[in-house]
């Protein structure tokens, strides 16, 4: 294969594409590969002010055009993601950690429809019904590995989805418009 005719031959394009700094995108790395704890300010969507955080870095995810830590926050004794776009001055510290031995970054996120992880205590059951034209779209594209397809008589169908969280989803339901309607929840 040569790769300058590959490149005339073949792109890829992204959708909207969430900045991330490389000095945070560096550390978060160093910390996931050296098992080091890191600390940085944090703006959660919808606050005023960040806050100052800690974070055993387990995984780094890429979603959609946006970057993602996955990791253990001590101060609230449990899992938390993290967007690398709302990070600032993340700061490797001397903390050495041990990763949860069941942690697995593919099993954390597997009822998710991107990167929210849900409450991990039940499953929401989304059920749409999408007309003949947002049908044919829906067919082209495994969303999760959850999907039941069913028919319906007018070329539509019903696309059923078992997630932990319905945040993502919810958005990518409105992109579709009048080609979809929403049956459960």
């Amino acid at each position: 294969m040569e790769w300058d005719a590959l490149r005339e031959a073949v792109s890829v394009a992204e959708g909207s594409v969430a900045e991330a700094d490389t000095g945070v995108f560096s550390n978060l790395e160093k910390g996931v590969r050296d098992r080091l704890a890191v600390r940085f300010p944090y703006r959660k969507p919808g606050e005023k002010r960040a806050t100052m955080r800690r974070l055993h870095p387990y995984h780094l995810r890429s979603v959609n055009g946006a970057w993602y830590v996955h990791g253990y926050d001590p101060m609230r004794e449990g899992r938390r993601t993290f967007a690398l776009a709302r990070m600032r001055q993340v700061e490797l510290t001397r903390e050495k950690f041990q990763r949860d031995a069941d942690f697995s970054a593919k099993d954390w996120l597997r009822e998710s429809f991107g990167v929210y992880e849900g409450d991990g205590k039940k499953l929401k059951t989304v059920r749409l019904h999408f007309d003949a034209f947002g049908a044919q779209h829906v067919r082209e594209r495994k969303w999760h590995h959850s999907q039941e397809i069913s028919g319906d008589e007018g070329g539509g169908l019903v696309l059923t989805l078992r997630l932990s969280a319905l945040e993502e989803v919810g958005r990518w339901v409105m992109s579709w418009g009048e080609h979809v309607e929403v049956l459960a929840p």
